[in-house]
């Protein structure tokens, strides 16, 4: 499965859908990670890059109800995927609703 997210900007980025328990610490790529209500619609809990401090924030999102990891990996550097992330989240801030596809 894949879905859209949008950011401020007004891109839109691919993302794959999985597991959070099979999030993966790629390099380079952002997430964000998700928890689905009971009527489908798709909560964001942490948008951020993977690396080190992914770990961290996958098990506090599962902690709040998170079970998919959105994982965006059409980006080629840590610093890219940290865009991305940024971009997504400043679309989301001051939402409460999904910005997607």
């Amino acid at each position: 499965q894949f879905r859209y997210w949008s950011g401020a900007s007004g891109r839109r980025y691919l993302h794959k859908i999985m597991p959070i328990e099979l999030a993966p610490d790629f390099r380079h790529c952002s997430l964000v990670l998700v928890a689905v209500k009971e009527d489908g619609a798709h909560e964001p809990v942490w948008i951020g890059a993977a690396g080190p401090g992914a770990a961290m924030a996958i098990a506090a999102a599962k902690a709040v109800g998170a079970t998919q990891a959105h994982v965006h990996l059409l980006t080629d550097s840590a610093a890219a995927a940290r865009l991305v992330a940024d971009d997504i989240t400043a679309a989301l801030r001051g939402s409460t609703d999904e910005i997607a596809a």
